[in-house]
């Protein structure tokens, strides 16, 4: 979303004054757009008097919303640029807008676009928890319980205790630590894939490891059976949170049918959807705040992305202001 501003410039060489549109921010998804950048051509000002060029420093914004990058060029302090970053953290604090470096060299600037543009990673969107995965991931879950209880009733651990024993033999172990670590590996890549580094992503992976069964992981059989009880135990612990997150997803969802067009922006744009519940909770409770401050606020960005052809929009900007095809 490419934004100029009108400048009356003084030209250093002789001191004459004309005008001309400076770039304050320039969408990196145009390709031509990147050559004015990385060619030293953006913000350059052509004196129509003496006919020299002149590089301006003028704080620019670059952004790619489909890889989500944004980065300022800031060659000396911008209190503007210091007052927009305050403002996109405080509403959309998971956005690359709001976490968007301020370089002060234009090599180290150009460089850093380079290096963000040539990662493969697409960031904008991430993997749905839909109703497929909740079921195949309870699936799993159930069965990964299922072979940990079967454990607790092994003859070696248990025939003091209950006449209700199984002799398991090393292949039974060994078709059990396939299935953990699987199980473990795939929950960490899902938890991962969701909420980037967690506390459950971490704790998965450990699991997946001591359950690994390429590289043994020696334990006596009294300790093994308190690793499958606490196992059991982090398993449960682990699907209750995710469930959890996964509801609250879904009241979520709810609450963004009830959100206008230009709030529904805000969101996608954020890429968080806990803005949802965050937007109805401060219409209620703050009205004046909202209405006078935080929508016009919204309603502006709106504004400068509808004028853009939808060509040329990212797709995900595009499924706010187009119709879903049905």
């Amino acid at each position: 979303m490419s934004k100029k501003i009108s400048a009356n410039i003084t030209c250093p060489h002789c001191g004459k004054s004309f005008n001309m549109d400076l770039y304050r921010s320039i969408w990196g998804e145009d390709k031509k757009n990147q050559e004015l950048i990385l060619s030293d051509q953006i913000n350059v000002a052509h004196c129509p008097f003496c006919h020299k060029n002149t590089k301006l420093e003028f704080s620019l914004l670059y952004t790619n919303s489909k890889k989500n990058i944004a980065i300022w060029w800031e060659p000396k302090f911008d209190q503007q640029v210091e007052e927009d970053e305050k403002k996109y953290k405080e509403f959309f604090p998971n956005s690359c807008l709001a976490n968007a470096p301020r370089i002060r060299d234009w090599k180290n600037f150009k460089n850093k676009i380079i290096e963000l543009e040539n990662k493969s990673t697409n960031n904008s969107h991430t993997i749905n928890y839909n109703n497929q995965n909740i079921k195949m991931d309870i699936k799993l879950t159930f069965l990964s319980i299922f072979f940990l209880i079967l454990t607790l009733f092994d003859y070696t651990y248990c025939s003091r205790y209950s006449y209700f024993c199984f002799n398991f033999s090393g292949g039974f172990y060994t078709i059990l630590k396939f299935v953990l670590c699987g199980y473990f590996l795939y929950n960490a890549f899902l938890i991962y894939k969701r909420n980037q580094m967690s506390i459950s992503f971490i704790i998965s992976c450990l699991l997946a490891i001591v359950y690994n069964p390429f590289v043994q992981v020696s334990f006596e059989k009294e300790e093994w059976y308190v690793i499958h009880i606490v196992t059991i135990c982090v398993v449960l612990i682990i699907e209750k949170l995710e469930l959890k997150n996964f509801y609250s997803n879904c009241k979520n969802k709810q609450g963004y049918k009830k959100l206008d067009e230009i709030e529904k922006f805000a969101v996608v744009l954020s890429q968080d959807m806990t803005l949802v519940a965050k937007l109805l909770k401060m219409k209620k409770k703050n009205p004046q705040y909202y209405n006078d401050f935080l929508y016009p606020m919204m309603a502006y960005h709106y504004r400068t992305l509808k004028g853009i052809s939808p060509k040329k929009r990212p797709d995900f900007i595009n499924d706010v202001f187009l119709p879903s095809k049905k």
